[in-house]
C-alpha cells in the first residue's frame, strides 16, 4: 500500500509545522525523528526500521522533524485515503490502532530507557536495535554515534567511552 519513494542519506522527509498529508512505511533503510532544542542540539525521539510506520499525527501538521539516516525507501500513504477508508473498513481501523499502540509502547520504552545509568542505556539500546532487526548475530548500526547520543540524552564523548567499556568487557562487539 502506498507509493514507494527512494531517498538519499540525511534527506528531510518532513519538517515540524508542515501539513501532515501522509503516513509513511519504511521499506528499507533507517529514519530518525527529532526535535530541535535551544542551542542547536537535537533530541532524537525515535529510529524507524523496515516494516515500521511513522508520521501519524494527532493534528493536521507535523510536530517533529524526520529525515533519513541512510539511503532509504519509504512508502507514502495518503492520510485522507486512510481516514475515508477507515469509515468503511474495520481492518483499517485496527491497522491504525495497531500503529498507534506500537508508537505509544515505543515512547514508554524510550522514557524508561532515559531513567537508567549510562551503561544500561547503551546496552538496552543495542539490544533493542538487535531485536528490531530480528537478529541473533551482529547488527551494523546505521546511525552515527552523535545520533545515538542524541537519542540516549548523552554527549557523544560519553557514548564513545561507554562503547569502549563494553568492548573491553566483551559485552558487545563495537
Amino acid at each position: 500500500m502506498g507509493t514507494p519513494t527512494s531517498l538519499p542519506s540525511n534527506k528531510t522527509i518532513f519538517k515540524k509545522g508542515e501539513l501532515a498529508k501522509y503516513l509513511y512505511r519504511v521499506e528499507s533503510g533507517c529514519i530518525r525523528a527529532y526535535s530541535k532544542l535551544n542551542g542547536g542540539r537535537r533530541r532524537i525521539h525515535a529510529f524507524y526500521f523496515p516494516g515500521e510506520y511513522f508520521g501519524l499525527e494527532t493534528s493536521e501538521v507535523h510536530s517533529i522533524f524526520v529525515e533519513t539516516v541512510e539511503p532509504s525507501i519509504v512508502h507514502l500513504v495518503k492520510r485522507k485515503a486512510l481516514v475515508s477508508r477507515s469509515a468503511l473498513d474495520i481492518d483499517i481501523v485496527n491497522f491504525l490502532l495497531h500503529i498507534t499502540t506500537m508508537e505509544l509502547q515505543r515512547i514508554q520504552n524510550h522514557n524508561l530507557l532515559l531513567l537508567k545509568g549510562v551503561p544500561e542505556r547503551l546496552v538496552d539500546f543495542l539490544r533493542e536495535i538487535q531485536r528490531r532487526y530480528q537478529s541473533q548475530s551482529e547488527v551494523d548500526l546505521p546511525m552515527p554515534r552523535s545520533d545515538i547520543a542524541d537519542y540516549l540524552g548523552l554527549t557523544i564523548e560519553t557514548v564513545s567511552r561507554a562503547f569502549t567499556r563494553l568492548k573491553k568487557l566483551q559485552l558487545f562487539p563495537c
